[in-house]
Order: structure tokens, then sequence, then C-alpha cells
């Protein structure tokens, strides 16, 4: 039996990649072709692992992340994202060995590299393969809609994506954080996450079956709960879980959540910064 080869994807392999990711995570054609065919711009290609002449996992670089430090800095740092084996083919180390092939090429064009990991056991399998180390972490707090809401809440307005980023820069300057290219904006949005933005206040936002993530809430200093409110009065939930970088932690609301790992890097060290890198894809 041959050994398996780990190569950059092929048109011919797209089949394949969206029957794989259909299985793994469960996205529709038109949502794996958002990013295994580019059509966002956001400078994303992938790679598989092939065994016997069948694709058996697939993994895509998207380079569309700069970090950058709080003197200013710049640090390309390409996200891996979405890396799925099909389940006849598990077992075998070869999702491990991609992971692997992919970072190795990232790393030939890139200051470093980061990736994901959503659970405990997920980064501890990662941990035995990979020098790794946070890259960044987060507030997290859930709450009930009537625990937020009052008098005072600012109002929301819809922005584009655009005008969300270009925004957020006044915010976060200064700062060490993530800087997306305009595809992963995008393709956040056709992902379904929506912008708002208030007077001292933006937030990125997607609702689901009741419940709105906002993985991201920027606000003046002591705008927390002001900010929540907001978001509490526009989007259409019972339940929210707000997400904030360190330094904007909960005020003037009935608890604090708790400090969350979201993003470690396999790679050269960006900094020893703790990095504000709110997940626009999961």
């Amino acid at each position: 039996m041959s050994e398996a080869r780990f190569r950059t994807a092929l048109p011919e392999d797209l089949p394949a990649q969206r029957d794989i990711i259909r299985i793994c995570f469960g996205d529709t054609q038109e949502e794996a072709d958002a990013y295994l065919r580019e059509e966002a711009g956001f400078d994303a290609s992938s790679m598989v692992a092939e065994k016997d002449g069948a694709v058996v996992s697939t993994f895509s670089i998207l380079r569309g992340v700069t970090l950058f430090t709080a003197p200013g800095d710049r640090i390309s740092c390409p996200y891996l994202y979405a890396l799925g084996t099909h389940p006849s083919a598990r077992g075998h180390g070869y999702g491990i060995q991609l992971f692997r092939a992919a970072a190795e090429s990232a790393l030939a064009h890139a200051d470093s590299v980061c990736c994901a990991a959503f659970s405990v056991q997920l980064r501890e399998m990662y941990d035995r393969f990979f020098e790794t180390q946070t890259l960044g972490r987060t507030w997290e707090a859930a709450f009930r809609r009537e625990e937020l809401l009052r008098d005072d809440a600012p109002v929301l307005k819809p922005v584009s994506p655009e005008e969300y980023a270009q925004a957020r820069e006044g915010f976060l300057k200064g700062t060490a954080h993530a800087v997306y290219g305009p595809g992963m904006w995008r393709l956040a949005a056709h992902f379904g996450i929506q912008f708002f933005r208030a007077p001292g206040l933006l937030a990125m936002t997607e609702t689901k079956d009741g419940c709105c993530l906002v993985r991201e809430m920027l606000s003046e200093p002591g705008g927390y709960a002001q900010g929540a409110a907001a978001l509490a009065s526009a989007c259409d939930a019972d339940r929210f879980v707000i997400r904030t970088p360190l330094f904007l932690k909960p005020e003037g609301v009935g608890h604090e959540g708790e400090v969350r790992d979201y993003v470690f890097f396999a790679g050269k060290a960006p900094s020893q910064e703790d990095f504000w890198f709110p997940l626009t894809l999961e």
C-alpha cells in the first residue's frame, strides 16, 4: 500500500474536499466553496492528503491575517482553517501530518501561522505534535437578555464589513491585535456575521437558535454595560455570549464571565504580547 501524499489542492480535488467538509463541519457546497474556491478574494489556498489516489483530508490556509504589536510592528500570520479527514481514513495521523505540511508551506512566506482549538482535548492533541503557545485570550461572558436591558442604551446602526474594519482600527490602535484583509471580512459576512456601530461602540454578531454570539464588542472605557444593553435591544435573541479583549473587562453587569484562550500559534513566536484575535470563523 502506498504512502500518503501531502500536496497543494488541484481543481479536480474540489468534489472530495466539499464532501469531507460537509461530513466534518456541515458546510453546504456554497459555504465550502467560499473559501475552497477563494471567491471572496482573501488570498486563500488549500492542501490535501492523498492516499491511494483518493483525497482523504483537506486543510485551508487563509493568508489575510496580520498581527500588529502594540508599538505597531506588522507580523504576517496566516490562519489555518477547517482541517477535516474523511471518517474512513481517520486514525492514521493523516490530519496531523497535513497540519504540519500546511504550516510549513505557510511559514515559507510568512512570519508565523495560527490556528484555533475549541476544546481542551484538541489543544492537548496539537501540543503533542507542535511547540505551541496561546496567541490571544478573550473575556467571555454569557447573559440572559433581561440582565442587559437598560434605558440609556445607544442605538446600533448596521454597517458594511469595510466600514466596520476601518472604524475598528481606531479602537485598537496602540494595542496588540489581529487585522484582517477585506476578503476575510467579506467571508465573515457570507457566513452570517453582522456588523454594528454606535457612538463609542462597535460589535460583530451572529444570531442563531435564540443565542446572539457577539464575536467582538469594542467600547470606550467604562462602556461595557451600555454596549451590552445596545446589543440586547438590537438583536432578536434570548441569550447573549459577549467576547471582548482583556483590556475591556465586563463592568456594570451581573458577572464578569471568564478569560478563555481561543487561538494558538504553531511556528515562530510572534512576540510575548497577548493579541486580541476575535474569530470571524470557527
